[in-house]
């Protein structure tokens, strides 16, 4: 990200960017620190860590004012470090940010008052703070949860809550809560976030419109590990037909869930592929996923069934 982008984010103070882009101030106040032993340079990176009692001092320097604004300013510059995983070496850059990452929004959790919590939420960003769940998700999950709450809520004020960024956030928060074994919440969620993006989207991009995808192919997962294999079925066939009118029939993707749909063979009367076809049916937009779906994946079924000769899938 370039200091530009940082600056019109609000995420770093001008004063701060003054001295990380001046070499000479940098590395006088650097010096400083060294020379006092309070800073020291991390072996193998161009990266310095701070002594423990910097961290206090720091902690105690001005009034509860200055105090707040400066945890809410460590808390935006843990967040804009939080790798993804998409990232170079995502897992040595995870592991120097986790600390950092518990640090941080634990100091957000604490209860510090009204003028505190007024301060996180209007300093700290929806983004900033889904980040720090990102980065936790694995570690503290339920701290995590807490963290993705606060981004849901600033998502759906800044954009309402049937937009697609904030409906991706929703997903986010059920993948959290099954892999907190929260299996009822997670589908709820899932379900939420499926509507919304059939709301958000016409039906013919919804089976094309991957966050959707990816979410069926989460709610099948979730129904096959309830036992509920007719349910887990139906919707692993609607990520399939999806991804393949959007990737290629070969793609990873679609033979994973091949793959996924293999494994229900003989759990709840065999199973069914759908194959990639242009399906002469109108899908006009309706308010609820069942609903803007219903006629696509009734029709398929019947074929597969028809083909390979199982009894009627009950769909409704």
């Amino acid at each position: 990200m370039q200091s530009s982008d940082l600056v019109a984010e609000r995420d770093v103070p001008t004063w701060l960017l003054a001295v990380a882009e001046d070499d000479f101030t940098y590395g006088e106040a650097i010096g400083l620190l060294s020379r006092y032993s309070l800073a020291e340079g991390m072996e193998g990176t161009d990266s310095r860590s701070m002594h423990a009692v910097l961290h206090r001092w720091c902690r105690y320097l001005g009034d509860a004012e200055e105090q707040t604004e400066l945890g809410c300013l460590a808390a935006r510059l843990v967040a804009l470090c939080v790798p993804m995983q998409s990232d170079a070496e995502f897992w040595k850059k995870r592991k120097r940010i986790i600390a950092h990452g518990l640090h941080v929004s634990g100091w957000i959790i604490e209860d510090g008052g009204s003028d505190k919590e007024g301060a996180v939420e209007a300093l700290i960003s929806a983004a900033r703070f889904y980040s720090l769940g990102y980065s936790l998700a694995d570690e503290d999950r339920p701290r995590a949860e807490q963290m993705y709450q606060r981004a849901l809520q600033g998502y759906e004020k800044a954009w309402g809550p049937e937009h697609t960024s904030t409906l991706d956030r929703v997903n986010n928060l059920g993948v959290l809560y099954w892999n907190l074994g929260r299996l009822n919440e997670a589908e709820k969620i899932y379900q939420r976030a499926l509507d919304g993006y059939a709301k958000a989207v016409s039906a013919e991009t919804l089976m094309t419109y991957v966050p959707a995808l990816n979410n069926m192919w989460a709610l099948a997962s979730l129904r096959e590990s309830q036992g509920r294999v007719e349910d887990a079925r139906y919707w692993y066939s609607q990520a399939l037909l999806g991804h393949e009118k959007t990737f290629r029939t070969d793609h990873d993707k679609c033979e994973s869930l091949r793959t996924s749909l293999a494994s229900l063979i003989g759990r709840g009367g065999g199973q069914c592929y759908f194959a990639s076809t242009t399906l002469a049916e109108d899908h006009s937009e309706r308010e609820n996923i069942a609903e803007s779906i219903a006629s696509l994946t009734k029709l398929t079924v019947r074929r597969c069934q028809a083909s390979e000769g199982l009894a009627p899938l009950r769909l409704d």
